[in-house]
């Protein structure tokens, strides 16, 4: 997983935007991991439910 500070993520939204549809990118905020971004299909692929 790609990591990256809230202000580097600021300034390079359209790069990371596009990185993310490869890979998730981590959004980090005073050293602590806050947010991820990732293409609407993984989100898509977590949210279904497991099947048995």
């Amino acid at each position: 997983m790609f990591r990256v500070t809230a202000s580097n993520f600021r300034n390079k939204i359209g790069t990371l935007q596009d990185k993310a549809l490869a890979e998730p990118v981590t959004i980090t905020k005073h050293g602590e991991d806050r947010l991820v971004l990732m293409s609407f299909r993984e989100y898509e692929r977590l949210k279904k439910p497991k099947e048995k």
